[in-house]
């Protein structure tokens, strides 16, 4: 046995000692009597034609190879690789994958040579055990570039046998459930590793189960104080609402019977780490957690899915904006379901979750439930995000380098973006460059004046991708405004950017006030020259009920006043034919979303937004609506809500004209379908906007004899509304469908 103090160090796990418990060279066999029949026998539970004589082998084997070694817990170590393949048993791998894990450690700890296990068991197993095996053994490094270096290992091996992450998977899952064995400071390190890699590899495995417990084992060990306090705000809500989940599933069960559909459900509480991740990563308290606690269904079909969907929307009302198709739609990692919010019994949260029994396997095993193994075969094709890794570490020059890379990769809910310093920096995914900036320094926050990424000029609004250098330009002349609100995506810019605008004295937000306005009506090329006492800017003030054109400047120098908004009110007709003929009309352009495709009239500068209540879509007469501090809403010409607004007099200045550009773009469109109360029709109507590259935002059902189903769905175009109207209607059972208020 080796006994490299550096090769220790980076170990992933316990290694074993050929030492008695009390430090005495032992020879005799392990006290345990161990033996094959549970791992043969899950194997022949999902596959009753396995080669149990392989295992036999690869088991007796191990064994003898293991023979007098401990580990830290003082147990056999062979217990180790026969829990690892109890562990891929249960996840129902094939034989040789079994065999192979059982036989991981052999070449590393045994003196067993290569060439040995090949001609005991084949080439196939040799890869595998070879792959497993170069990942442990480093030569002498740093911490940290081994840790890189061990993890590039890692992924090339995968590239020739995928079946080299599931046993170091399995691997990892046994060393945390033993981990308690080692030093803190170990326990520490390794648990932490367990998170940032080992963890979110499960995940894009779509190995779930070996993802949530690797989290919360993690998690636990990693900051044990920080831990128990999370599981015990949970345990205190879900005691809270205990009896309501138990009542939600007898309801759910018995009105499913009732439609003649053979359901499974199930009450869950979601993770410990899950739960700590979307309360830092949302900053919210556990109490505004919409998932803590739901329900899970499961049935036989995908028809069964819609139509119990159907029934879960009749029981309880669902939740605005809660409402996700992952059938449609599956993630990257092959995850497929229904998630729907709704207020169950005592009004509180629930998700539901709605899938077939095999969507439930694929959540579960992953890749076990549909990998089909070939010895010299490639990736397969689900694995697009291992194939981008792999392109990377042939590129990148360092190991550190490809550590950097592959955090990139793994982690699709933020964002990793470079200084050009070289730094990297961890945001939520959303952020932007004003969001980066305050993640630097406030100061450079509060002066954020642009942003570069990959050497190119980009607004400081727009969303940051990962893998790109981002630098940020600075003025001493540029300060937060009211609108950055709207748009950053992080806690610290928000809380950053309210405390300075709260911290400008009011003389300062009088003073910038006042040279925003001049600012803005010498960019217009309109000749008028503002005061604190000019008469003009008073009469406006008492137009719009502020108390005199002080308050007036105060709330436009802290953002709750548009500039744009009162200079269209201050504006004259003759002073607007003062403008000089080189004004041009400004394109309102948001860097993705409907708002690229529409043009307004000199109001540069200001956020635009698609009204929600309207929902106008191209084609349709739109109009401007400049909001207090919000920028500009384009609202249906006939929307409900601009005729109110426009019958007060304090609100008419408000208004400006809004056109359709020639670009494409993603709208939002409701459309209310009447049909007939049957089960199965919420199915086809949702297998409608599928067929027709719809995607649903959120849907309410409402039963009776005649149903009333309200939609909200993503659309290209007026053409493609229209040829969606046209395949709802011809569904059987379906009495109209058009758009809500046309």
């Amino acid at each position: 046995m080796r006994n490299d103090p550096e090769r220790e160090e980076v170990s992933d796990g316990e290694r074993p000692e050929k030492l008695s418990r009390n430090g005495a060279k032992v020879e005799t066999t392990s006290p345990f009597d161990l033996t094959p029949e549970v791992i043969k026998n899950l194997l022949l539970s999902y596959n009753p034609g396995a080669d149990t004589h392989l295992i036999d082998r690869a088991y007796h084997f191990a064994r003898e190879a293991h023979q007098g070694q401990y580990r830290a817990s003082g147990d056999p170590y062979f217990t180790h690789p026969v829990e690892v393949a109890i562990i891929l048993a249960e996840h129902r791998f094939d034989a040789v994958t079994l065999a192979a894990a059982l036989l991981h450690d052999v070449v590393e700890d045994c003196g067993v040579t290569p060439d040995r296990l090949e001609k005991e068991f084949g080439a196939e197993i040799r890869l595998i055990v070879e792959g497993v095996t170069k990942i442990s053994t480093l030569a002498p490094q740093t911490r940290g570039e081994a840790r890189a270096e061990n993890l590039r290992r890692l992924l090339v091996a995968v590239a020739k046998d995928v079946r080299v992450l599931l046993i170091k998977l399995a691997d990892r899952l046994h060393n945390m459930r033993t981990i308690t064995f080692l030093p803190r400071e170990k326990r520490e390190r390794i648990s932490r590793e367990t998170l940032e890699i080992y963890a979110p590899l499960a995940n894009r495995m779509g190995m779930s189960a070996i993802q949530a417990e690797l989290e919360d084992l993690g998690f636990k060990h990693a900051d044990p104080e920080l831990y128990g306090q999370v599981a015990r705000q949970v345990e205190g809500l879900v005691g809270q609402r205990r009896e309501s989940l138990r009542e939600a599933v007898e309801i759910l069960r018995r009105e499913l019977k009732r439609a003649g559909i053979e359901a499974e459900v199930t009450a869950r509480t979601k993770e410990i780490y899950s739960v700590y991740r979307k309360m830092q990563r949302r900053n919210r308290p556990i109490g505004e957690i919409f998932d803590l606690l739901g329900m899970r269904v499961l049935v036989r079909t995908v028809k069964e899915c819609y139509a119990a969907l159907g029934i879960v929307h009749s029981l309880w009302h669902p939740m605005s904006r809660r409402f996700k198709d992952y059938i449609a739609l599956p993630k990257p990692n092959m995850y497929q379901a229904i998630h729907t919010t709704v207020l169950g019994p005592g009004e509180g949260p629930l998700e539901i979750q709605i899938k077939t029994h095999q969507m439930h396997l694929t959540a579960e095993e992953g890749i076990a439930a549909h990998w089909q193994y070939k010895a010299d075969g490639p990736v397969d094709e689900r694995l697009g995000w291992l194939r981008q890794i792999l392109e990377w570490q042939r590129d990148a020059v360092t190991p550190q380098e490809f550590m950097d890379s592959l955090k990139i990769d793994l982690y699709p809910d933020q964002v990793f973006v470079l200084t050009p310093k070289g730094d990297i920096i961890e945001l939520p995914a959303g952020a932007t460059p004003i969001d980066l900036a305050y993640q630097i320094h406030t100061e450079i926050g509060d002066h954020i004046s642009g942003a570069k990424a990959d050497g190119r000029i980009i607004p400081i609004t727009s969303r940051l991708t990962s893998g790109t250098v981002i630098e940020v330009l600075t003025s001493k002349n540029a300060h937060p405004s009211r609108d950055w609100l709207d748009v950053v995506a992080t806690p610290k810019a928000r809380q950053k950017i309210r405390h300075y605008l709260k911290e400008k004295g009011a003389d300062d937000l009088r003073r910038h006030g006042l040279h925003l306005l001049q600012a803005e009506l010498n960019r217009r090329h309109i000749k008028m020259t503002l005061g604190p006492g000019s008469e003009s800017l008073a009469t406006l003030a008492e137009r719009m009920n502020y108390s005199n054109s002080e308050a007036l400047l105060e709330a436009v120098g802290f953002g709750r006043e548009s500039v744009a908004g009162v200079i269209n009110r201050l504006e004259t007709p003759r002073e607007v034919g003062r403008r000089s003929s080189a004004e041009k009309k400004t394109s309102l352009r948001r860097r993705e979303g409907a708002t690229e495709n529409i043009i307004i009239e000199g109001t540069e500068g200001l956020i635009v937004r698609i009204a929600g209540c309207c929902h106008p879509v191209p084609g349709d007469p739109i109009l401007g609506y400049i909001s207090r501090g919000r920028g500009v809403t384009v609202h249906h010409a006939s929307c409900s809500n601009i005729r109110l607004m426009a019958e007060r007099e304090t609100e008419k200045g408000r208004f400006v004209e809004a056109s359709w550009g020639r670009g494409r773009g993603r709208y939002a469109a409701d459309i209310r379908v009447e049909c007939d109360d049957r089960i199965g029709i919420l199915a086809e109507l949702t297998r409608v906007f599928a067929s027709q590259n719809a995607s649903v935002l959120s849907a309410s059902v409402k039963t009776a004899e005649i149903g009333h189903d309200l939609f909200t769905v993503a659309i290209d175009s007026p053409e493609h509304l229209d040829r969606i109207l046209e395949a709802l209607r011809r569904v059987p059972g379906v009495r109209d469908a058009r758009r809500q208020g046309r």
